[in-house]
C-alpha cells in the first residue's frame, strides 16, 4: 500500500466512524417512534443525511484507494472532455436512479 492510500484509508475509516457516532446519537429509528416530537424528528432527519453522505465519502475513498489511476484518468477526462465527462455522469445518475431489482436482473 503505497502513502496515498494509506491516508485516503484512514480519512475513510475515520468518515465511517463519524458516521456511526451519528448514528448512535440520532438513532434512525427514533424516526418512526410516534413519541418523537416533530423537532427532534426533523433533527434526526437532517442528521441521517450527514450519516449518508459520510458513508457515501467513505465508499468514495476506498474505491480511490483501490484504484487511484480510474480516478485520475476520469478527472483527466473532466479536464479534457467536459462533454464527455458530462454525459458518462448522465449515465452513472441513471444507472444509480434505477431500482435495486431491475439492476439485479440486468447483472
Amino acid at each position: 500500500m503505497t502513502p496515498r492510500q494509506a491516508k485516503l484509508v484512514t480519512a475513510a475509516e475515520a468518515c465511517g466512524n463519524a458516521a456511526r457516532t451519528i448514528e448512535m446519537d440520532f438513532p434512525r429509528s427514533e424516526l418512526d417512534d410516534p413519541m418523537t416530537s416533530p423537532m427532534r424528528r426533523e433533527l434526526i432527519a437532517s442528521r441521517q443525511r450527514d450519516v449518508a453522505a459520510l458513508k457515501l465519502a467513505e465508499a468514495s475513498m476506498m474505491k480511490l484507494a483501490d484504484d487511484p489511476d480510474a480516478y485520475a484518468l476520469l478527472m483527466d477526462l473532466r479536464d479534457k472532455q467536459p462533454t464527455a465527462f458530462t454525459a458518462i455522469m448522465v449515465l452513472v445518475k441513471i444507472e444509480l436512479d434505477r431500482p435495486a431489482a431491475e439492476q439485479e436482473v440486468a447483472a
